[in-house]
């Protein structure tokens, strides 16, 4: 697996590349950088593609690169403000279980560590009166092995579901399996593929 590679905040001003929630995001078309694309020559290569911006001037570029990120801030503090607090609740043991997931810890992780860490976090920086309140919006959440294991399934899902949307619109494609066997002896089937999205970027990913 890739190691998770820094992303500099100089980037936003020089390519177009903003953190978010730890990814990479391209502020001009969203698109979400995998791992091994976190590098300068190929964020720059998808800047080139888009070449109306890509023509202006450095100094042009970085306003534009600024607007857009300050744009892309205030349209994700809007659609958080309009959540209702279930809405809410929902969407953080969706990322949770995205987080253990992606971290390969068990899924008993979210109540005996992460809440716990939480509580204590905020009791310590915030103080004892807007602990209580963080305790008890964080009582109001389900974290069992359980739940996560369902959202786990529920991201695995969306998540294949997004491959092969992208694979069923791209105009040109490839695709190649290796078959390989872990160190439990146990096989393993390995999908390459190569895409063109919508921004006729070239996507890689393994399944």
């Amino acid at each position: 697996m890739p190691a998770k590679r820094s992303i500099v905040p100089s980037w936003l001003g020089k390519f177009g590349v903003k953190e978010v929630n730890g990814r990479a995001l391209c502020v001009i078309c969203q698109h979400v950088y995998v791992a091994e694309s976190i590098k300068p020559n190929k964020l720059q290569r998808h800047l080139e593609t888009h070449r109306n911006i890509f023509a202006l001037s450095e100094d042009a570029r970085k306003r534009v690169f600024e607007k857009l990120a300050a744009n892309l801030d205030k349209s994700q503090q809007i659609m958080m403000g309009s959540l209702n607090d279930e809405q809410k609740r929902q969407i953080f043991v969706l990322k949770t279980a995205f987080l253990i997931a992606k971290s390969k810890q068990p899924y008993v992780e979210g109540e005996v560590m992460i809440k716990p860490s939480l509580q204590n976090f905020v009791e310590l920086f915030e103080g004892e009166s807007f602990h209580r309140k963080v305790k008890t919006a964080a009582d109001s959440v389900t974290l069992s092995d359980t739940t996560v294991w369902r959202r786990t399934v529920d991201c695995a899902n969306d998540i294949s579901q997004q491959v092969i949307s992208y694979f069923k619109e791209s105009p040109q494609k490839s695709i190649a399996l290796d078959e390989s066997t872990d160190n439990t002896s146990q096989p393993q089937l390995g999908i390459i593929w190569e895409i063109y999205k919508s921004t006729r970027k070239l996507e890689r990913g393994v399944t």
